[in-house]
């Protein structure tokens, strides 16, 4: 038996035939009693056990590789029909295989019920997604785009040489920025890559600063193969549409791990500009163990950010790429 005052439980079973003990693990979980914070696993729950866990009102962080049963399912094993509220105290959603991801999809289903179930009300912040073959797509995206009280997004995969997995484009991470305001830390891949084959550009990056203003952690993969022209891209567009005059977020560090930028082909001053127009914060990045041309446009980063007169001399730049028609309207 559990004590009365167990807080947390982690039931963690090996690959193969012990990962079914749905009945065994079941029992344990329906003894946890009302001071239960944290509770994660990856067995298969029953219905049962998985109903009970949603009713327990202290319960902060929830970790599951498994997919929620159905409303009719969850009602039948004791949760009544017209319940007032479910993981009312949850605040840390930990999602770890695709079936997983149905967690978000009851969210929404439960709230259009008649009459709604109210899940985690406000109390939900953090929702984590650990998929590493998974690719982070548009239709991966829009599952988040109904918790507008999310200050945490962490979604996990991993590249594989010559193709990045991320396939959002700058509009869809424009879409993710305006949903989740409250954002203060966003990771899209568990770390950059060298391939240069995502379409997600640095104006997404300004897009985040300027409609996220509390964010203080962001790791989004980028393309630097093109880092100079679509800068200026970005400058132009940012400028003809007013962008610069608005507020942007403290944004210290820029997390370009294992991504490559050629400083040959690219103007380093230049770049800094265009990252310190975005993050006008910034300090630096962080970087592979072993040094590279990221240190070198974090020191031009901080030399430019100690000039008083970098932002008049910045819209001096805009101004003379509008009048060569880089905006647009």
């Amino acid at each position: 038996m559990f004590p009365s005052s167990l807080r947390a439980l982690c039931v963690k079973l090996g690959v193969g035939p012990e990962t079914r003990l749905t009945e065994e693990v079941s029992a344990y979980v329906l003894e946890c009693g009302e001071s239960l914070r944290v509770f994660g696993t990856n067995a298969v729950l029953s219905n049962q056990a998985i109903a009970h866990i949603m009713q327990l009102p202290e319960l902060r962080n929830w970790a599951t590789e498994q997919g929620p049963p159905q409303v009719t399912d969850l009602i039948h094993h004791g949760i009544p029909d017209d319940v007032a509220s479910l993981f009312p105290s949850l605040e840390g959603l930990d999602l770890r295989e695709e079936m997983a991801l149905e967690w978000l999809s009851l969210f929404e289903v439960a709230k259009n019920r008649s009459p709604p179930w109210i899940m985690a009300r406000d109390s939900l912040s953090q929702v984590s997604y650990h998929h590493p073959t998974l690719p982070i797509d548009s239709s991966l995206i829009s599952r988040f785009l109904s918790f507008p009280e999310l200050s945490d997004v962490r979604i996990s995969m991993r590249c594989i040489p010559g193709r990045c997995r991320s396939q959002i484009t700058d509009e869809d991470v424009g879409r993710l920025a305006t949903a989740l305001p409250k954002l203060e830390a966003l990771s899209l891949g568990e770390l950059s890559c060298n391939s240069n084959t995502c379409p997600t550009t640095i104006r997404s990056l300004l897009v985040l600063s300027i409609h996220c203003p509390k964010l203080r952690y962001l790791n989004i993969h980028f393309r630097t193969g093109s880092l100079q022209a679509d800068t200026l891209d970005m400058l132009g567009d940012a400028y003809s549409r007013g962008l610069h005059l608005r507020p942007k977020c403290a944004l210290k560090t820029l997390v370009t791990q294992g991504m490559l930028v050629d400083f040959l082909a690219h103007n380093p001053v230049f770049i800094s500009i265009g990252m310190l127009m975005v993050f006008p914060s910034l300090t630096g990045f962080v970087q592979s163990i072993i040094p590279d041309a990221w240190a070198h446009l974090e020191a031009m980063v901080k030399l430019l950010g100690s000039v008083p007169e970098l932002p008049a001399l910045t819209e001096g730049l805009m101004r003379v790429l509008n009048m060569r028609g880089s905006g647009r309207s």
